[in-house]
């Protein structure tokens, strides 16, 4: 998150998340582009490192085989596929909620906030899924499902840009890949649902 006052990082509790925001942490500071004023762990920003579980990641890749499909049958379980691991929909509600605690708090100080989200890949991935369905239209690379190699999609979805104004609290602006978008409250609000 970012202010005029310095830069408030929150990270996923996952050890290689928590590690990359403390590299950006020490970025920052080198460059001296910002003062760091908060870092703080948020257990909403992680899907409990499915990619990683061997397991659990090749029974989804084998029931699912082309490239990416495999969230999709993430997005459709209805029950952890392992105790720390969340399914894809508790994953999106809970991403969900992190953007509207941040769009809450800009409304109570009043002004403009920017924040970057550098989450995990399937975060991001299974947020824009259920993003496009709620919103009807194209926001994922087209013929996504099937990129053979899951890094160029994670590359694609990597970091999310988003900003709000507490001039218009009803609306959030997104951008992650090449798209741009206006995002209703409403529609967070339904995703947050989404468990």
């Amino acid at each position: 998150n970012s202010s005029s006052g310095g830069v408030d990082i929150e990270s996923s509790p996952i050890h290689r998340a928590e590690q990359t925001g403390q590299i950006y942490s020490r970025a920052i500071k080198q460059v001296g582009s910002g003062e760091i004023k908060s870092f703080k762990l948020d257990e909403r920003l992680s899907e409990g490192g499915i990619a990683e579980n061997k397991e659990v990641f090749g029974k989804l890749k084998e029931k699912y085989p082309d490239g990416s499909k495999w969230i999709v049958g993430w997005l459709d379980m209805d029950s952890r596929p392992a105790p720390d691991i969340k399914t894809g929909k508790e994953a999106v509600a809970d991403f969900s909620s992190w953007i509207l605690d941040k769009i809450s708090f800009i409304e109570e100080r009043g002004g403009y906030q920017e924040i970057d989200a550098f989450s995990h890949g399937p975060v991001i991935a299974a947020f824009a899924v259920k993003l496009q369905e709620k919103l009807g239209i194209n926001l994922l690379p087209e013929n996504w499902e099937n990129i053979k190699i899951f890094d160029t999609l994670l590359n694609y979805f990597s970091g999310m840009h988003l900003w709000v104004d507490s001039e218009s609290p009803e609306i959030v602006n997104l951008s992650f890949g090449a798209n741009k978008i206006e995002v209703p409250i409403d529609i967070l609000d339904e995703l947050k649902k989404t468990k």
